[in-house]
């Protein structure tokens, strides 16, 4: 069972170990050097949309979700995209769902009102098990595939789509 929170500056430092994970060793993120815990703590502090973190029984941040402003111009207010990293030991638990679930729940009551939820999400041509899981939690939850863009990024020798999932509020 995990506890879900809204994320403060100070869970920056675990955020940015799971997400340097992901960084080193996985192709969910394009990114090739992984942030620092004040690059975190900084996207916290200025987030206008949910920041979720999950808590393990052992008091461990062992997750995380967030949603952002989909791009910057003024007509796409009402759509975010969504974002969500599990620590390793984490995954296949539920994390995932129970963190999105939240998200979607609070996403529900922004003012703003959001009306479109996007997930990008990478997979590989090459290897059905890159990106699974994600498309699985996403699926699960509603989303629906909406577009591909082949081979958009090269990590670790490989090239990897971005399959983008919408969801309707």
């Amino acid at each position: 069972m995990v506890t879900i929170r809204s994320a403060i500056p100070d869970d920056a430092a675990a955020i940015a170990a799971i997400y340097g994970y992901y960084v080193d060793s996985d192709l969910a993120t394009f990114d090739e050097t992984a942030p620092p815990a004040g690059y975190f703590a900084d996207k916290i502090k200025a987030a206008t949309h949910p920041y979720l973190v999950a808590i393990d029984q052992d008091d461990t941040l062992c997750g995380y979700c967030y949603a952002a402003q989909y791009r910057d111009r003024p007509a796409y207010r009402h759509t975010v995209e969504t974002s969500i990293y599990l620590g390793p030991t984490a995954r296949g638990k539920g994390v995932g769902k129970a963190l999105m679930v939240e998200l979607i729940a609070q996403l529900k009551l922004d003012q703003t009102p959001i009306k479109q939820l996007i997930a990008g999400i990478a997979t590989a041509d090459h290897n059905p098990d890159v990106g699974r899981a994600s498309v699985a939690l996403h699926e699960s939850l509603g989303f629906s595939r909406v577009g591909l863009i082949a081979n958009a990024g090269y990590k670790f020798g490989e090239w990897l789509n971005v399959a983008y999932y919408q969801r309707a509020l």
